[in-house]
């Protein structure tokens, strides 16, 4: 048994990067890699992510853990008296996690009184942790309490609060009474500059992850279980390392796409032996909208890219020792970091899968068609226990903390119900459902129907703050045109890295025609690293062409782009008539 509350994801931690570390030292020390890159090439890699880095902290969140009234049961209360009676206008509130709900009643100076309750609504799925929300109080007369009570049989967690009066000034000079706790902190906010800000608002569904890693950090069975757990867990580490806040829950995935950005630099390294094109690559994810955004939140898609991205590299990287005939341990070598990287990948979300459209076939290619050293026994075995076993004991060993939380008896029948009940929700769960941002599979690589994660604007504001999830036009649509040229070089002129390239990218954008529910534009973001690449590719081609000039202008207009949409990409306060006039085409 784990002996404290936080014991469970370290000790899951540990023993993930024990087996990965174990792995690498192995490989390591049999044989010596070739190098892909030189000391430039790594100090370039670390000047691009300084300059990523810097720019997506840039208000990612904030760190702040607010001090906290905890509510157990019905009736719990605190009490504030005013120093002087007054009209109140408004009352700000802050919820943390719960499933319950409060209300506040106030008393006026005549001894008439009132009751209004907060919009936390867990039955109905209205969510209000981790939101600033306000309780308009309608009546003029003065106002001398506020009794704050928890309003159901669950427990509830408050934050903070602020008091208004009718002048739109806020009070401070109270009296808390009927309060075993000094609650001076849960009113030290100004309002009005945070209530509309993505940095202390969750959204999307950063209430649901965030509320898991508060459960895993409280010994409580966790909430989200439509997916696996790794991505959770990182979540889980962020906010043991930086409190429950919205930085806390943004930063391991922040962090990933950070990483991102020097992973692909590898991998155009590696597919097309140039710093030229590497450079590009690299410019064009940090360029891309989806990628900035979307990493930027407590997503569970950052971690997938990123792994599949690399289990992609290593995957080519067998291919081309299988191709040029280099020695079987060292191919062995590549596909078990393939297996290794496929097993984090499916342990963040079931979308990792659709890399076996390509793993599948360049791997029985390679031993059926270029291996021919090895025996068809010692063929099989290896391939099922790197590219199955392998994986399958990563996918279990990320599920110790849940399945130690929900105290079953069998850790097997365990795993085996939990990924009965996701495929049903997956597939079943949202058939004849509806959504106002549901994006067909067609329309993604075109930005016909972008996502509106976040908008706050104050009431009479001239500034907003807004997040949505699209990509950079000129990216996208050029990475449609890349897989198509890719597919056609591949099959017509039987060129092996554009057809590993179409491959890769296909095999993570049309299995997607299947799905029977509605779909998001974020799901498309765990191709992007690979039609990026792809497109990389097709500009290279271009470029030796002769259209130097064409290709330096096209990356200029990519930057430009982004810097156009900074504002409605990035949550940060700009001019509300700019993006809702010259930003928001849909």
């Amino acid at each position: 048994m784990w002996s404290t509350k936080y014991d469970q994801v370290v000790y899951c931690a540990t023993l993930l990067c024990g087996i990965l570390i174990f792995f690498w030292w192995r490989t390591r020390n049999k044989a010596k890699a070739q190098t892909v890159l030189d000391l430039t090439d790594k100090l370039i890699i670390l000047g691009l992510m300084l300059v990523y880095g810097t720019l997506s902290f840039v208000n990612l969140g904030e760190l702040k853990n607010y001090s906290s009234w905890n509510g157990n049961k019905l009736g719990d209360h605190f009490v504030l008296k005013l120093a002087k009676p007054e009209p109140l206008s408004k009352i700000y509130y802050y919820l943390g996690y719960g499933t319950g709900n409060m209300a506040v009643e106030y008393t006026t100076e005549s001894g008439w009184s009132d009751r209004e309750r907060f919009a936390n609504d867990n039955e109905n799925f209205n969510y209000a942790a981790y939101h600033w929300e306000a309780i308009n109080i309608v009546t003029q007369d003065k106002i001398t309490a506020l009794e704050f009570m928890v309003d159901s049989n669950s427990p509830i967690e408050l934050k903070q609060l602020a008091i208004y009066n009718s002048a739109g000034k806020r009070i401070t000079d109270f009296q808390v009474v009927d309060s075993d706790k000094n609650l001076t902190e849960l009113f030290s906010l100004p309002v009005p500059e945070h209530k509309e800000n993505m940095a202390s608002n969750a959204f999307l569904d950063e209430y649901f992850y965030g509320l898991t890693a508060y459960q895993y950090l409280h010994d409580i069975q966790p909430y989200a279980w439509a997916h696996p757990q790794l991505a959770l867990l990182f979540i889980t580490l962020g906010v043991l390392l930086f409190g429950a806040s919205p930085f806390g829950w943004r930063f391991f995935p922040n962090l990933t796409g950070i990483l991102l950005v020097g992973v692909i630099y590898l991998f155009a390294k590696r597919l097309f032996g140039s710093r030229r094109w590497a450079i590009v690559a690299s410019l064009l994810l940090i360029f891309d909208f989806m990628h900035f955004s979307f990493t930027r939140t407590a997503s569970l898609d950052a971690f997938t890219a990123l792994f599949v991205t690399l289990e992609y590299y290593f995957l080519y990287d067998y291919f081309c020792k299988r191709n040029n005939s280099h020695a079987s341990s060292q191919a062995w070598r590549s596909l078990l970091w393939c297996g290794l990287l496929f097993g984090l990948a499916i342990s963040t979300k079931w979308v990792a899968l659709y890399s076996i459209l390509t793993l599948a076939p360049i791997v029985i290619y390679g031993e059926s068609i270029l291996n021919k050293s090895d025996g068809i026994f010692k063929k099989m075995c290896w391939s099922l226990s790197l590219l199955v076993l392998v994986p399958l004991l990563i996918y279990g060993i990320v599920y110790l903390p849940f399945y130690r939380l929900a105290q079953d008896q069998s850790f097997i029948g365990f795993i085996l119900r939990y990924q009965q009940e996701m495929f049903s929700f997956h597939t079943t769960g949202k058939i004849g459902a509806t959504h106002p941002f549901n994006s067909p599979w067609w329309s993604w690589p075109l930005n016909l129907k972008p996502d509106e994660v976040w908008f706050g604007s104050a009431t009479n504001s001239s500034t907003a703050s807004a997040i949505s999830l699209m990509g950079n036009p000129l990216i996208w649509f050029g990475g449609l045109v890349a897989i198509v040229f890719a597919t056609w070089q591949g099959v017509m002129q039987k060129k092996s890295l554009a057809l590993f390239l179409s491959l890769s990218g296909l095999s993570l954008y049309l299995p997607w025609i299947l799905m029977g529910h509605y779909t998001f534009i974020y799901y498309f973001y765990i191709a992007i690293p690979v039609w990026i690449l792809a497109l990389t590719y097709l500009l290279s081609i271009v470029y030796s062409n002769g259209s130097k000039f064409g290709v330096y202008f096209y990356l200029l207009i990519v930057a430009v782009l982004f810097v156009i949409y900074y504002p409605d990409i990035s949550g940060i306060e700009f001019a509300r008539n700019y993006v809702l006039n010259h930003l928001r085409f849909y």
